[in-house]
């Protein structure tokens, strides 16, 4: 199997889940719990900002992350990263984590991923990676707005690059 149809593949899987979990039943903006203390919410949306390392350069990162909760400790993220510099190929990435949340805060992510890069040639190139992270997330007052500093490891076949960043988000 060539690599451009494993490309292909994956973008129409990635596209998929994401469609499925933006259309799939009960997704109602906040859903009251058994106590009726706090709506428990199904959806988030986030930016992130923060510090990405390759090859001993750091560069700003700023990404945009979708997440649907399936479960109290289990979701699905979709997550969109764009790094800009000239020591560093990258230009994005989008990566579809899935998202284990334990001990109340925490956030445990590990999913596939593709990078998109452009070479100082301009040759276009693409590379699958699995992307793990941990993250902590803080709720900011009321109505859904979070903080979750988060620490993501990006593995790839010959290297490893990461992310020490700070999301801020709302939940609905």
């Amino acid at each position: 199997m060539n690599r451009l149809t494993l490309n292909k593949g994956f973008r129409a899987a990635c596209i998929c889940a994401a469609l499925g979990l933006c259309v799939s039943p009960g997704v109602s903006t906040a859903q009251e719990t058994e106590n009726d203390e706090a709506p428990r919410y199904r959806n988030s949306l986030g930016i992130k900002f923060g510090s990405h390392h390759e090859e001993g350069v750091d560069d700003p990162l700023v990404g945009l992350e979708y997440t649907r909760i399936l479960d109290d400790n289990f979701g699905i993220t979709v997550a969109f990263d764009y790094v800009r510099s000239s020591a560093v190929d990258r230009e994005w990435a989008l990566a579809v984590p899935a998202r284990i949340g334990f001990a109340k805060r925490f956030v445990f992510l590990i999913g596939p991923g593709l990078e998109y890069s452009e070479d100082t040639h301009g040759e276009n190139e693409e590379e699958f990676f699995v992307r793990t992270g941990l993250a902590v997330e803080f709720e900011l007052g009321g109505g859904g707005w979070f903080l979750e500093p988060l620490v993501e490891l990006d593995l790839f076949r010959e290297t490893e690059k990461y992310f020490i960043g700070v999301k801020l988000g709302k939940a609905f």
